[in-house]
């Protein structure tokens, strides 16, 4: 086997958890903890256009590199990325190589034509300016045999420090892998080094690496890596796994006390609050060879159970299912929710049993508050004359008049037979009896906002159109960044990404105050949605 080399990428790709803001102390202490730990390269960031401070692992020249990237230069080498499409930094910019600064530029490109080429131009003024480049074909793995001969035949000519081959799927099992590499080995010029880039949808980072360390080649391969496998998703290869293997295999011998301290002091705190790892929508994704994205789209509706979400992914085009296209995943998920019906006849009944009764009605959602404020609520609806309205669910504390239900996960939780009240189900659920009352999902959802079937909101609109004029409602919380405090009972906690979070309550608070134009709502418990914007 040819010399391998460990290039950490946690400051690049562990930077989609948390938008690249490490703190510039922080990226600093990475830095020269990986270095002391003597890993190979060092990858600090992208190079890129896109606004940034100082704060973020992000850089627009080699001075800011300079400025925050702390490396002893005998112990490893400094990479950094440029993305085609991701608002990337024209290498025309940037100086000579510096041997004190940046060494090492690598480039991802989509499978087109178009960013091929510009890969290719890039990479030429790169090495002009005495540059090592990586390039690095995004989904590598989606390439047909020809295709990706084809491409190396390009590579070949351009003559880079190395080629890799990019799992960005995480699909890959030991016999493709093993056919991937020796295609790409025995057609690749031999200066060229192979490099290897994974994700762990299906767990296979680790395993994978070990398979590519045990390959007879005389080539030198790069093998990415990156600190508790940090990145978006299901992550990547763990940089602390993969260095102690090669250390108990005496192919390297690399200082662990700096690695296992980078990941206490600087990762764990991240982790705390923004996930990442291996999860069962992942694990679907990968097998239906989606990107993870389309997976953490339709995870984050928390409205989907796994067969729901399988179908979904299953019937994703395949030209569409490589790279992520926010329109397709949108359009995919409402198709499959919506069941357009004529819903006339059940507006009119609960026009008549609601507004019809005189009575006021109470909204029951099932944030946490609806415990902290139990006894405010029993008084209110204690009164005789209030229509109480539970969602998703029957809760203990208050039996409810009725039931709205929106959510495919939710429903199949309910003893249908135990609950007393009456049902109401939108379009996009099968009915679970004859007497339910029927209303069209699609006349409740509001397509032009991101939460758009969010089924507090589905509930008021359908109130606004039977009629009511007043609603009061009760644990319509909003989102906190601890999922401990989303809900009542501890059995609803759905894993909602911490980075979703906000995006969830502006998209609700938006519509609330578009609601809350036509339909008077009054709130008996706090809200987050309830802040100035509300005024």
């Amino acid at each position: 086997m040819g010399k391998i080399k460990l290039l950490d990428c946690t400051l690049r790709d562990g930077g989609y958890i948390n938008n690249w803001n490490f703190g510039r102390k922080n990226i600093k202490n990475i830095c020269s903890s990986l270095a002391e730990a003597r890993i190979d390269v060092v990858e600090v960031g992208f190079l890129t256009n896109k606004a940034h401070s100082e704060e973020d692992a992000l850089y627009c020249s080699c001075e800011e590199i300079a400025q925050t990237a702390n490396i002893d230069k005998n112990k490893t080498e400094i990479a950094a990325m440029i993305a085609i499409g991701e608002t990337e930094m024209d290498p025309i910019s940037l100086p000579k190589a510096d041997k004190a600064v940046l060494d090492i530029v690598r480039i991802t490109f989509h499978h087109t034509r178009q960013e091929i080429e510009k890969a290719v131009a890039y990479a030429g003024c790169l090495m002009q300016k005495g540059y090592k480049v990586c390039m690095q074909p995004v989904g590598t793995t989606i390439y047909k045999d020809r295709e990706l001969l084809e491409l190396i035949e390009i590579v070949n000519k351009l003559k880079p420090y190395a080629f890799y081959l990019v799992d960005t799927l995480g699909t890959l099992y030991k016999k493709e892998l093993l056919r991937f590499i020796y295609l790409i080995d025995n057609n690749l010029e031999r200066s060229i080094k192979l490099g290897f880039h994974s994700h762990n949808n299906l767990q296979m980072s680790f395993s994978n690496a070990q398979l590519i360390l045990e390959y007879s080649s005389a080539r030198e391969f790069l093998i990415d890596c990156s600190l508790f496998g940090m990145g978006r998703g299901a992550g990547n290869l763990c940089t602390e796994l993969i260095a102690q293997y090669m250390n108990s295999e005496g192919i390297a011998a690399y200082n662990m006390m700096p690695i296992v301290a980078a990941i206490d002091n600087y990762i764990n705190p991240i982790h705390l609050t923004k996930t990442w790892g291996y999860s069962a929508q992942y694990y679907i994704a990968a097998i239906h060879n989606c990107h993870p994205n389309y997976a953490s789209y339709l995870m984050n509706k928390q409205t989907l159970n796994m067969n729901q979400i399988d179908l979904i992914l299953k019937n994703i085009a395949s030209e569409d299912k490589h790279i992520f296209k926010r329109d397709v995943i949108e359009h995919a998920y409402f198709r499959f929710q919506n069941r357009d019906i004529d819903d006339v006849e059940s507006i009119n009944r609960l026009s008549e049993e609601l507004v019809g009764s005189g009575k006021d009605v109470l909204v029951l959602a099932s944030g946490k508050t609806i415990l902290d404020y139990k006894e405010r609520i029993r008084a209110f609806a204690g009164t005789g004359h209030v229509i109480v309205i539970t969602i998703n669910g029957s809760y203990a504390d208050y039996p409810g008049d009725y039931m709205f239900l929106s959510n495919q996960k939710r429903m199949y939780d309910i003893d249908y037979e135990e609950y007393g009240g009456k049902i109401i189900m939108t379009s996009n659920l099968p009915k679970v009896n004859s007497e339910c009352i029927y209303v069209d999902y699609d006349k409740l959802a509001d397509y032009e906002y991101e939460e758009a079937d969010n089924a507090g909101l589905m509930l008021l609109r359908l109130l606004e159109r039977v009629g009511v004029a007043r609603v009061y409602i009760a644990g319509f919380d909003g989102f906190d960044q601890s999922v401990n405090r989303n809900y009542y009972d501890k059995d609803l906690i759905n894993n909602v990404l911490p980075d979703v979070v906000e995006m969830k309550n502006a998209s609700i608070r938006s519509q609330l105050k578009k609601i809350m134009e036509k339909l008077d709502v009054i709130f008996l418990t706090p809200s987050k949605y309830l802040i100035e914007e509300m005024s």
